[in-house]
């Protein structure tokens, strides 16, 4: 650039002295010297190999640093070079971890019990993870071997496909996802008898299922009159208690209220998709509460609640007068000054000084019981309840008979439950039917349907789902093509079994109903 003015300068020059410039250059060259000043001992690394060995490995180090750089040294301390856990980036959930590093005496019941709901909860997981990878790999094997045949035919190397770790871990999740979904189909397809059987079954008596009254406050009260065991049970156990009991009572009640809405086909088929998405969706949320009951985690958000409930009930139960009074009549009125009396005259009469301080220390533990072992208790024993019905309906509520067990799952609910097919009218040449009769047939035909074939219908929901997910999400070809052919393979298969299945039915159904017609004209 071209100043204006630059014929009129002095001089272009640096308008620095000499003197500063030597200056500058000999700040610039010096450099800070290593001085241990107060004599401190330099720390060596005990991890490193051969130093106890080498007699002469300080003098080595000292020849070895002179010929280096005059860079100050890096000093590593003795600090071990692997941690306790490893962990991969997929396997991070956010929050503290569970990990016991030796710090102190562990609490070994917390820990055991948290341990083996998370050893259970880590198999389960495991085991469609597991699964998945073996196809995977199978898939791949075939597919490198099918690549090399190719290309001894071709006489050229044809190269598989490129992926990444990441890659297999994406495929791996989302294979086992459905893998998970297969088996909560096979689990459910076992509880929903359990379930029906005490919802909505009705047996050749014509009697609906009756569900016993185990945990009820009033039966543990009523026993606790003549057994001291009972009673004390009453005492403890009593807001516990409540939170099972009233889960009994919601369980009646709305068996009740599906039998007298709904017709036994619905009732099946909508028990049986209700099962599924809950074991699909509710394995994680299990395993929390699980873990929050034997830790007494009151962070749960179930367990919160129940807290809020018992401190409630708790706080009531504050509030019961030592002196009842009854003024429903004139009667009671003019004896209420009399019955007042009587009863504080009572209360001072029984006042015992020890008996009181007793009373006292009793209550003041009775409060810690229910205050943190209520909670827990409650909880544990809603999901035994929901557990022993679920897996063990039928045995708990009809006898341990294997035989008779097997008998209702395979022919008498069976049977019960399609009750729609007796409903539906079929149309003859000599017997029309009418408009609305056809409406009526319509939805009885839908119903035995929804039955008939729910088992059906899950699988080719679930692999309907299935194709799309493999086809858009999974990064390896040769895996994405091998599983999106095999579950349209399957579907195709399961509609064409369900095809004739109907088709033979419905020609059964034809024959009877024309034998049925022929007799009633002769």
């Amino acid at each position: 650039m071209k100043y204006l003015d630059e014929e009129e300068k002095f001089s272009s020059d640096p308008f620095e002295p000499e003197v500063i410039l030597q200056k500058m250059k000999k700040i610039k060259k010096t450099k800070k010297k290593n001085h241990n000043y107060k004599n401190i001992e330099p720390l060596t690394n005990i991890y490193e190999d051969n130093i106890y060995e080498d007699n002469n490995y300080e003098e080595k180090k000292k020849d070895e640093s002179k010929e280096k750089d005059t860079k100050k040294p890096v000093i590593i301390e003795g600090l071990s070079q692997d941690g306790i856990a490893h962990f991969s980036e997929d396997e991070y959930t956010g929050g503290p971890d569970n990990i016991f590093e030796g710090d102190g005496k562990s609490t070994v019941n917390i820990h055991n019990f948290s341990e083996f709901i998370n050893y259970c909860y880590n198999l389960l997981h495991s085991i469609p993870l597991q699964i998945a990878i073996i196809i995977i790999n199978r898939i791949e094997g075939v597919s490198s071997k099918i690549n090399q045949l190719k290309g001894k035919l071709k006489g050229k190397d044809i190269k598989s496909d490129n992926y990444s770790k990441n890659d297999v871990v994406n495929d791996q999740r989302l294979i086992a996802n459905y893998i998970g979904w297969f088996f909560c189909i096979i689990i459910s397809m076992y509880v929903i008898f359990n379930w029906f059987f005490i919802v909505a079954y009705k047996n050749e008596e014509k009697k609906f299922t009756v569900l016993p009254t185990i945990l009820d406050r009033k039966l543990l009260y009523n026993k606790g009159v003549f057994d001291p065991t009972y009673k004390l049970l009453h005492y403890f156990l009593e807001h516990s208690i409540f939170f099972p009991e009233y889960l009994q009572y919601g369980v009646v009640k709305i068996s009740e209220k599906l039998r007298s809405s709904f017709n036994p086909s619905f009732i099946f088929s909508m028990l049986f998709f209700l099962i599924i998405f809950v074991l699909n969706n509710s394995m994680s949320f299990l395993r929390d509460l699980l873990i929050a009951i034997v830790s007494f985690d009151m962070k749960n958000i179930v367990l919160a609640i129940m807290f809020m409930i018992i401190t409630a009930l708790l706080a009531i139960s504050f509030f019961k007068p030592p002196i009842r009074v009854n003024a429903e009549s004139w009667d009671d009125v003019k004896v209420l000054l009399p019955s007042v009396t009587t009863q504080i005259a009572d209360i001072v009469t029984s006042i015992n000084p020890l008996k009181g301080i007793f009373n006292l220390v009793i209550y003041f533990f009775y409060l810690l019981f229910v205050v943190f072992l209520g909670v827990p208790i409650a909880a544990a024993l809603c999901f035994g309840y929901l557990f022993t019905y679920t897996f063990f309906g039928i045995t708990v509520l009809n006898g341990f008979d294997f035989k008779e067990m097997i008998k209702l799952i395979w022919e008498k609910i069976p049977k019960y439950a399609r009750s729609e097919k007796d409903k539906i009218k079929v149309e003859t040449f000599c017997d029309r039917l009418t408009f609305w009769e056809k409406i009526e047939n319509m939805f009885h035909a839908t119903f035995d349907v929804m039955y008939k074939y729910c088992f059906e219908i899950a699988f080719i929901y679930m692999l309907s789902f299935a194709m799309y997910d493999y086809w858009y999400n999974l990064k390896i070809r040769s895996v994405r093509l091998t599983l999106f052919s095999s579950s349209a393979i399957l579907l195709i298969f399961t509609l064409a079994g369900m095809y004739i299945h109907y088709k033979a039915e419905s020609g059964e159904m034809q024959n009877a109903a024309k034998t049925s017609s022929e007799t009633v004209n002769v």
